[in-house]
């Protein structure tokens, strides 16, 4: 079965995930913007890799609603995991697709005045950091049987 790697990255987080799994599985990646225009064979699965807000991840229904192909869903955040918030993040959205999480980072220089504030208030991290690392994503890994 044929695999492509769909990503939408606000500060570069989930794009370095999509790159490490490109590298990893020898598959094509494509940015959110260039899979607007994909037609996809109905055999073909997608990972689509994506930041998480709030608990969700936005660009997930949209993805859902252009292909009815297989997706499995890797969510990128800044959340500490408890080995859990994957699942937690699947009840709240009602997703029945295959869903794994990865600690990404902050970027502050790519957020906007409000979004910064608040998000350095709640994390109590108050410079640019990245948590992206090959270990994040082990258990996608053995999924995917790599």
């Amino acid at each position: 079965m044929k695999r492509i790697i769909i990503y939408k990255s606000k500060t570069g987080f989930s794009k370095q995930y999509a790159e490490m799994l490109g590298e990893i599985i020898k598959t094509e990646i494509i940015s959110d913007k260039e899979a607007k225009k994909l037609k996809l064979e109905r055999d073909c699965e997608i990972v689509l890799v994506a930041s998480v807000f709030a608990g969700m991840i936005p660009y997930y229904s949209k993805i859902k609603k252009m292909f009815s192909n297989k997706i499995i869903v890797l969510a990128v955040g800044l959340t500490l995991d408890d080995g859990n918030y994957a699942n937690t993040i699947k009840s709240q959205m009602n997703i029945s697709d295959p869903i794994f999480y990865a600690r990404g980072g902050v970027n502050y220089e790519k957020l906007g005045f409000l979004p910064r504030a608040m998000l350095k208030k709640i994390s109590g991290i108050n410079e640019s950091q990245s948590f992206v690392s090959k270990d994040n994503i082990k258990e996608l890994l053995d999924y995917l049987g790599v």
